[in-house]
């Protein structure tokens, strides 16, 4: 629980990744909504029974011989990291599992979308993640902007849209940022 009033689900979880993709169903050909907002993505701290075993399995098929890089034989006994140690190997894999977790099923979600609506916008707020943690996730599932969000862009309350397409950024208050992305749709 990231929070006292509200849980965040595991989106190694394949009943979720299906629960969301009957909701984006229901919004685009009920509702018949335009776009589809992917909220608060950026939760690392899963330590459910399949996130387990899916990190050991990433582990085995990423570095079948371990020793050199983390020092243990094997993955058998591997628990995933609690403390967030930049430095750890262990832990540097764990984001890249999670970034991986995350991207696949965002791409679920954004196909079953385009299937319904080729015309949808799909947008994701991948919400604690670092900047470049963000922007990786956003390129890997072909979505053609990340607003950038970090501290000084808390403090200042100006931020970052980085088309990815072509490296072009715009820093606009926060109060514009809506505004521009659905002008430059078109």
């Amino acid at each position: 629980m990231s929070q006292c009033w509200r849980y965040l689900p595991c989106i190694s979880q394949q009943g979720y990744v299906d629960y969301v993709k009957k909701v984006i169903h229901l919004a685009i050909t009920d509702a018949k909504v335009d776009g589809i907002w992917l909220d608060n993505l950026g939760s690392d701290r899963c330590y459910c029974e399949t996130c387990r075993k899916k990190f050991k399995e990433y582990l085995k098929t990423k570095f079948p011989e371990p020793k050199e890089l983390f020092g243990i034989p094997h993955f058998n006994n591997i628990r995933i990291p609690t403390l967030a140690n930049c430095r750890d190997p262990m832990y540097q894999q764990w984001i890249r599992f999670r970034c991986d977790a995350s991207a696949k099923a965002v791409k679920e979600w954004r196909d079953c979308a385009r299937r319904l609506n080729p015309d949808v916008a799909v947008a994701v707020n991948f919400s604690g993640k670092r900047i470049g943690d963000q922007i990786r996730q956003a390129d890997k599932m072909k979505i053609p902007f990340v607003i950038a969000i970090g501290a000084e862009e808390r403090e200042s309350g100006r931020y970052t849209i980085k088309n990815l397409a072509s490296g072009a950024e715009i820093t606009l208050p926060a109060d514009r940022i809506a505004e521009h992305l659905f002008s430059s749709l078109g």
